[in-house]
C-alpha cells in the first residue's frame, strides 16, 4: 500500500508541536491544538483589521477618518471548547470581522444547528431528541435553553447597531404573541420597523416587544432610531398606531406620513353588508387608485354622497385621515405601488408567524425575541442578496424631491 504523502508544512508544525509541547495523551493534543486553533483566529482577526483600519498600529498620523478603539473580550465555543478572543474596536464602530461574526458565539458547526432548529420554531426538547438521534450528541433540554440564551446579548447588541443616516422609506406594523408576565398569559405587541435603505435593499431596523402603543411610547422608538444614526426620512408608512403621527411630526418633521390603504379599506368596511360589499369596494378603488389628488378628492365626495347616510361611520374614517392618505399621490406610480400598503412588513410578520407557530406561548419576552432576532438573521441574509426593481429611478426620484424642498 502506498504510503500517504503528507504536506512538508504541515509535517514541519506537527514536529515543532510535538517537541515544544510534548503530548502525551489525546487530551493534552486537544488542549494544545485549542492554543494554536485560538491564536490562528486571533491572528487572523487582528490581520483583518489592520486591512479594515488603513494603518499601522503605532502610527501617529493625524488625518486619518477612523482610529483604533481597543479591544473588548468576547467569549466563542468551537469544537476545542471556550476561547476568549478579544476584538478590536474601531472609533466609528463599522468593523465587523470576517473570521468570526459580529454576532456569532459559536464557530462549531453543532451548536449552529441548534440555532438553526430553534431558529424554525422547534422546541428545545425537540432540538434534544434531534440532535441526539442525528448526531448521537446527548444535548439536554435546559441545556439547549442555555445555549440560546447567548444570543440574547447579540439580540440587545443587534438592536443597538449603528444605521445608516437615511432611509428613503420605513414601515412601521405591529404583531401579536402571548407571553407569560407575573404567572399571567398576556398578549403583548410586537413592534416591528422594516426600512428601504439608500441601496434600494431591505432592513429590519428593530422589533420592540410589550409596550402599549402611546405617543410616549412612539417618542421613545422614533427617538432611539435618531440616536442610531438615522436623521432623514422621505415617508413613514404604517397604519393607525395610536400617538404615532404625533411622535413622527415631533421626531421627523420632514418625513411625510402614508397611512397604509390595504389597512384603510379593512377598517371601513368592517361594517357594510355583504350584498353591499362589491360596489362599495369598486367605489373605494376610485379614490386610491386615482391618477391624482384633485381626482381622488372628487371621487371622496362622490363616495360619500352615495354612501355617507348609510355607512358614516366609513366615511368619517377616510376624511379623518385624508391627509396621510394622499401623501402617494405626490410621487410617480413606481414608489405609489410600494408606499400606499405595509404589505413588506406585513409579508415579514407572515414569516415571523411561520417560524413561531409550534409556541403558543412564550415564558418570557426574552424567549420572544431570541427567536424572533433568530428568524430575523435568516431574512435579512436573503434580503442581503436582492434589492427593489427599478430602484435607480425611484432614487433618483427621491432626490429631485429632496432638492426641491
Amino acid at each position: 500500500m502506498k504510503k500517504k504523502q503528507v504536506n512538508p508544512i504541515i509535517d514541519k508544525i506537527t514536529d515543532n508541536i510535538l517537541e515544544g509541547y510534548n503530548p502525551i495523551t489525546s487530551k493534552d493534543l486537544n488542549s494544545v491544538m485549542k492554543d494554536i486553533f485560538e491564536n490562528a483566529i486571533q491572528k487572523i482577526m487582528n490581520k483583518e483589521f489592520d486591512s479594515f483600519i488603513g494603518y499601522e498600529k503605532n502610527d501617529n498620523k493625524l488625518d486619518k477618518d477612523n482610529y483604533r478603539n481597543g479591544y473588548y473580550s468576547k467569549n466563542v465555543n468551537s469544537e476545542y471548547g471556550k476561547m476568549e478572543l478579544e476584538i478590536p474596536r474601531d472609533r466609528n464602530a463599522e468593523f465587523e470581522p470576517i473570521i468570526v461574526k459580529k454576532y456569532e458565539r459559536d464557530i462549531s458547526e453543532l451548536v449552529d444547528m441548534i440555532f438553526t432548529l430553534y431558529a424554525k420554531g422547534m422546541s428545545t426538547r425537540d432540538v434534544s431528541d434531534f440532535m441526539y438521534q442525528k448526531y448521537g450528541v446527548n444535548y439536554s433540554p435546559s441545556q439547549i435553553s442555555q445555549i440560546t440564551n447567548e444570543i440574547i446579548e447579540d439580540a440587545r447588541l443587534w438592536q443597538n447597531r449603528k444605521l445608516d443616516e437615511y432611509y428613503p422609506i420605513i414601515y412601521i406594523d405591529a404583531i401579536h404573541f402571548n407571553v407569560i408576565e407575573n404567572n399571567i398569559v398576556t398578549k403583548k405587541a410586537t413592534y416591528v420597523i422594516l426600512g428601504i435603505n439608500s441601496e434600494g435593499q431591505k432592513e429590519l431596523l428593530g422589533l420592540y416587544i410589550g409596550e402599549n402603543e402611546s405617543a410616549k411610547f412612539w417618542m421613545l422608538v422614533l427617538n432611539t432610531l435618531k440616536n442610531r444614526g438615522i436623521s432623514k426620512i422621505d415617508i413613514i408608512c404604517s397604519d393607525n398606531l395610536k400617538g404615532i403621527s404625533q411622535s413622527i411630526e415631533t421626531v421627523y418633521p420632514e418625513s411625510k406620513q402614508q397611512r397604509c390603504i390595504v389597512h384603510m379599506i379593512r377598517n371601513s368596511t368592517k361594517f357594510v353588508y355583504y350584498k353591499d360589499l362589491k360596489e362599495f369596494c369598486d367605489d373605494l378603488k376610485t379614490i386610491y387608485q386615482a391618477n391624482n389628488i384633485s381626482n381622488a378628492e372628487e371621487n371622496l365626495d362622490i363616495f360619500e354622497e352615495k354612501w355617507g347616510k348609510k355607512y358614516s361611520a366609513s366615511v368619517l374614517i377616510w376624511r379623518r385621515n385624508w391627509a396621510e392618505i394622499i401623501t402617494m399621490f405626490n410621487y410617480s406610480p413606481g414608489i405609489r405601488k410600494m408606499i400606499y400598503t405595509t404589505n413588506p412588513i406585513e409579508n415579514l410578520n407572515s414569516v415571523f408567524r411561520k417560524y413561531t407557530k409550534t409556541k403558543r406561548v412564550f415564558p418570557s419576552d426574552d424567549s420572544l425575541l431570541k427567536i424572533l432576532f433568530l428568524a430575523s438573521q435568516n431574512i435579512m441574509n436573503k434580503w442581503s442578496k436582492s434589492r427593489v426593481s427599478n430602484w435607480s429611478n425611484i432614487l433618483n426620484e427621491f432626490e429631485i424631491i429632496n432638492s426641491k424642498e
